[in-house]
Order: C-alpha cells, then structure tokens, then sequence
C-alpha cells in the first residue's frame, strides 16, 4: 500500500499506477487517502487521458510522406522536393524522427561536399 502516516500526523499518499505516472498528496484522515489512491487508479484504467502515451516510433520516411500528404502536394514544386526528402531519409538510413539530429545531417552534408556532390 502506498499509504503512510507522516510524523505530524498527516496521511501521505505515493500512488505509480502506470510506470512513469506519480500522484502525491497529502491527507488531514487515512479514509480521504484511501479514497484518492483508488480514484487515480479508477481514472487511469478508465481514461486514457490520464494513460502515458506511447514513444512515437515513426520513421523519417513516414513524417515525410505525412508532409507530402498534408501539406507538400499543395507546393509547386512538390514531386522533385518529395524526391529529394526521401532521399535524404535513406541516406540517413530512415532513422526514427526522433533520435534524429542535426550532427547526423551536418555529417552527412560534409561528407557529400567532400565528395564533390553539391546537391
């Protein structure tokens, strides 16, 4: 039980229903604690809102098709800037969008110029 009783008399409550989500708060009776601890276990079975939400695990690849579907089409140019996005996703090696960054497209970029390729 994640129940305590503090030293002045108050009722502590620690409750980690969901790994990574904590409620702490602090109670004048051990029933009003009881009552919180089993209402945020309620709420979090119940909504999902109270619920951790998932890593996003999406490639580069996938948020530039994303772009391209929302947005990118509209462009003038949007064929040959898709190209060249998705290009630019493989020679990343299409990482998740989120371990992606700018030190990984900088040395990418340095390498491609010593090459002799400018574009």
């Amino acid at each position: 039980m994640s129940i305590t009783k503090l030293p002045d008399g108050l009722w502590f409550v620690d409750v980690e229903p969901i790994k990574g989500k904590r409620f702490r708060k602090r109670f004048k009776t051990k029933g009003e604690a009881q009552r919180f601890e089993a209402t945020v276990r309620q709420k979090c079975t119940e909504n999902p809102a109270w619920s951790i939400k998932p890593k996003d695990r999406r490639r580069l690849s996938e948020l530039v098709q994303l772009w391209y579907d929302l947005h990118g089409h509209s462009l003038r140019d949007a064929p040959r800037r898709l190209s060249k996005l998705l290009q630019l996703s493989v020679r990343l090696g299409d990482p998740v969008a989120t371990a992606l960054e700018a030190s990984s497209y900088a040395s990418l970029r340095r390498r491609r110029l010593e090459e002799g390729i400018r574009h």
